[in-house]
């Protein structure tokens, strides 16, 4: 079967070719992807969101993590998962729906329309300690806008999580 040789000597531990491709692929579902903003300080795997709205849509969070990066959206109707349809003019994938547009609404609220107050009420709904010396959108847009998302979804946790989650302990490591 294509694929199938196993892979020479260099490091390979006699894996096949699809093996240590499938062992490789960076895929948000595996966890091994952080989608982020260096410039303004915050960072997530698709995970964090998951966890989020997994109580909200009554759904495990492993699954959700899939359905969130997958062809899904949420019916709010009947409040199920459902296949998404490209071109559908009500539906929205779930990424979109429930991860893209938070962030466009805090962007939004700081940058664009700024909008103190929604900021503000923003950061209360998710528990968030920002001092309102901060969150001033009206004196430094941007500044409101990473002083959000840095309490929020704080790039080098997301990154730590990552490496973490991803990497050997130092004793497997040692060994290889």
């Amino acid at each position: 079967a294509a694929g199938a040789a196993a892979v020479g000597d260099g490091g390979s531990g006699g894996k096949t070719a699809a093996q240590l491709e499938e062992e490789w692929e960076f895929s948000p579902v595996k966890g091994n992807v952080v989608f982020a903003s260096a410039i303004d300080g915050w960072g997530f795997q698709l995970s964090a969101f998951a966890r989020i709205w997994a109580s909200k849509l009554k759904a495990n969070p492993r699954k959700l993590r899939e359905y969130l990066w997958g062809d899904y959206t949420f019916n709010d109707k009947n409040g199920k998962i459902e296949r998404y349809v490209p071109g559908h003019k009500t539906m929205r994938p779930m990424f979109v729906a429930l991860i893209l547009d938070q962030i466009y609404s805090i962007y939004d609220s700081a940058v664009l329309d700024v909008k103190p107050k929604k900021l503000v009420r923003m950061a209360k709904m998710l528990n968030l300690e920002v001092p309102d010396r901060e969150l001033r959108p009206d004196v430094d847009p941007r500044g409101a806008a990473r002083a959000f998302f840095r309490r929020w979804l704080p790039l080098a946790s997301a990154v730590l999580q990552m490496a973490v989650d991803h990497m050997p302990s130092p004793d497997v490591a040692q060994r290889s």
